[in-house]
């Protein structure tokens, strides 16, 4: 069994009374392997792994109040994609 390794996100939204409320991200190197294991504990997701056309793998499942979660694996692409310009890392905050 992999050893679990999770980054932790957080969504800002502008409004908290928006619709999409607070969404939580977790990255984790093996998510199909976390998502089977879950699913295997009882735990719903509303829908299963899928590669994302930015690179990313992501399954969505809801706590119990209803709030998003997503599981994510982006590796190498979520810092360096393929269509990062070279240069300096600019702050984006």
């Amino acid at each position: 069994m992999p050893r679990w390794r999770f980054d932790f996100s957080v969504h800002k939204v502008d409004d908290p009374g928006e619709a999409s409320g607070t969404i939580l991200y977790f990255e984790c190197e093996y998510l199909d392997l976390l998502v089977a294991s879950l699913e295997d504990e009882g735990v719903g997701f509303d829908f299963a792994p899928a590669d994302k056309r930015w690179l990313w793998r992501k399954a969505r499942l809801r706590d119990p109040d209803g709030n998003r979660i997503y599981l994510f694996s982006a590796c190498v692409n979520r810092c360096n994609p393929p269509w990062r310009l070279p240069g300096p890392t600019s702050d984006r905050s």
